[in-house]
């Protein structure tokens, strides 16, 4: 081994060492330099080399031409000294093996530059946009568009002693609104929801048709309403993670009214209204406006079975009243 020193000592003229050391990068008097860079040794003064700032050999050169004296060390022995340059010298900072530099390089751990890191949060799934976006409690307020199909009832003993079915269609549209009140949830990736709905709707009558009296368009007198109440229940599919396809239905009842059917100039043959079992059956999209807003649009087929209603001349008859309906709504949750 002291052969070897000496070798290396005489053939770069710096102070040699035969040890075998891996080195990435060393701290030189506090400043970390990676493999491959070239660092001075100075003909005199302190030179401090470890694997952290604070820590490594130190070597004390009092003389150009002098000695080095290893005063701190753990990686050659203690109290060894060698000859010193005599002027300052460069070296290479070994990125492998060495057996010829003057100080035994410490493995030193490579340097490290950190990247930061962007966490992306994902959605729960109680929060993301299903038509609804969160758990709870939400208001709501829809307006509509209907399309009211034809109704019709008999009057009895109306013309020469025989009955007479009266067919009635209405304008086109007629138009409705509604509250709500509903709670909101999730389950496996579904939004479901269960609301309350109050609303009314109306729709004018255009023309009646009098069976053996003929048809009366001008004339014809009439409008049909409901006040209704509904509980719905509804599915809803994400799409987007704000668009969501949607899906429901409700039943509940309504007061149907047929108010002053008849013609004028004629007469009147029916003014009554009477409950009914109603139900209806809904499909459209909610898109998610904000965290607690969602708006919805919706086609609804809508019906309202056997309202017993009394004609002015006394018989009683069962009226079913349907319409199609289209729905324009805005939810908002708390």
């Amino acid at each position: 081994m002291t052969r070897n020193l000496l070798l290396a000592a005489t053939a770069l003229g710096l102070i040699g060492s035969t040890a075998s050391v891996s080195a990435q990068g060393v701290y030189v008097n506090g400043v970390y330099t990676e493999s491959g860079q070239t660092i001075t040794i100075p003909a005199t003064g302190n030179v401090n080399i470890g694997n952290a700032p604070t820590f490594g050999t130190e070597y004390n050169a009092p003389t150009t031409g002098g000695q080095y004296q290893v005063t701190n060390d753990g990686y050659i022995a203690e109290g060894q000294t060698y000859a010193a340059p005599s002027s300052t010298q460069s070296y290479t900072v070994p990125a492998g093996q060495s057996g010829t530099y003057n100080i035994v390089v410490p493995s030193a751990p490579a340097a490290t530059h950190s990247t930061p890191v962007v966490n992306t949060v994902p959605i729960p799934a109680e929060t993301r946009a299903s038509g609804w976006a969160a758990r709870g409690v939400y208001v709501g307020a829809r307006a509509s568009v209907n399309l009211t199909r034809g109704t019709e009832f008999t009057i009895d003993n109306a013309v020469d002693g025989r009955n007479a079915k009266v067919d009635s269609e209405y304008d086109d549209p007629g138009f409705g609104g509604s509250l709500v009140v509903g709670y909101g949830a999730r389950s496996a990736g579904w939004g479901y929801r269960v609301e309350v709905e109050g609303g009314y709707q109306t729709a004018d009558v255009d023309r009646h048709r009098i069976q053996g009296l003929g048809t009366y368009t001008d004339a014809a007198e009439g409008d049909a309403k409901v006040l209704y109440g509904f509980v719905n229940v509804y599915g809803d599919l994400p799409i987007t993670e704000r668009l969501a396809l949607t899906a429901g239905g409700g039943v509940g009842a309504g007061r149907v009214t047929l108010d002053e059917y008849g013609v004028r100039g004629v007469g009147q043959v029916l003014d009554d209204d009477g409950v009914a079992f109603g139900y209806h059956l809904d499909a459209g999209v909610s898109y998610q406006v904000t965290d607690s807003v969602a708006i919805e649009a919706m086609y609804r087929y809508q019906q309202f079975v056997d309202a017993e209603l009394e004609t002015e001349n006394g018989n009683k008859e069962d009226v079913d009243l349907s319409s199609h309906n289209f729905i324009a709504g805005v939810r908002v949750g708390f």
